[in-house]
């Protein structure tokens, strides 16, 4: 009888130890790359071991204010659908948006680049922003696959490089340059792993700056940019990039 009972508790401690192991917390080093959010303000993590190849993700996905993007994205993606005017002016910061279209290749021959920086007195109607003898800057046409996503599924990949941030080598004027903007988003892109690349992503850069890319080409670094800042636990339009 005592050699049973000590068989079945030695059957007992084994079991335990198993479940245990089996349930154990994510190593250290492992990097998770990207948060998925949905409506009811779960996360789905993804886990990569390989932190040496992609040391500029952080990986703190607990530090991501999910309603502050959920609500930025749906809000901007729902003014450009509508066309609503009032909506898009109460996402844009004080300080005005800056919307810039640069021809990266080219030398200057296949368009003109052009930097202007619009308060909520001069939004255009439908969000076409003229360019003189070209063809306007027009959101619609810029973040088609944005507009189209339902906004809480979309993924949200985090990174460090800031563009306004302390990071930023403009941080003492108002609004940076489009060679530091351009320059700055291809550091972005550089931090996520080929494979993880995709045509439209979100960016969350240091809790601090909110990004839309679409059409990213990351050899010449081309694409359209949303670029929106957190000011007192809000993000606001900051910067509207048409890089060609």
């Amino acid at each position: 009888m005592k050699k049973l009972s000590f068989m079945v508790l030695l059957c007992i401690i084994l079991t335990v130890g198993c479940k245990t192991a089996d349930n154990g917390d994510v190593k250290k080093g492992q990097d998770i790359d990207t948060v998925k959010i949905d409506d009811s303000g779960d996360k789905e993590s993804k886990q990569d071991t390989s932190s040496e190849t992609n040391q500029e993700i952080n990986t703190d996905i607990d530090t991501i204010h999910e309603d502050a993007i959920k609500s930025v994205l749906k809000e901007y993606q729902q003014a450009i659908n509508n066309q609503d005017m009032n909506g898009f002016k109460g996402l844009m910061s004080s300080s005005g948006v800056l919307v810039i279209r640069n021809f990266v290749s080219g030398n200057g021959s296949r368009g003109k680049n052009v930097s202007n920086v619009y308060t909520k007195d001069n939004i255009p109607e439908g969000f076409q922003f003229p360019v003189e003898d070209e063809t306007s800057i027009e959101l619609k046409s810029m973040f088609p696959e944005f507009l189209e996503s339902d906004t809480g599924e979309l993924a949200i990949t985090k990174g460090n490089h800031l563009i306004f941030g302390q990071d930023s080598k403009d941080k003492d004027t108002n609004e940076p340059t489009a060679s530091h903007i351009w320059e700055q988003t291809g550091n972005i892109l550089s931090s996520v792993k080929e494979n993880e690349l995709k045509n439209m992503m979100i960016f969350s850069l240091g809790e601090k700056e909110l990004v839309i890319g679409e059409a990213i080409e990351i050899e010449f670094n081309t694409g359209s940019w949303t670029i929106f800042e957190k000011e007192q636990d809000k993000y606001y339009l900051r910067v509207i990039i048409d890089f060609r």
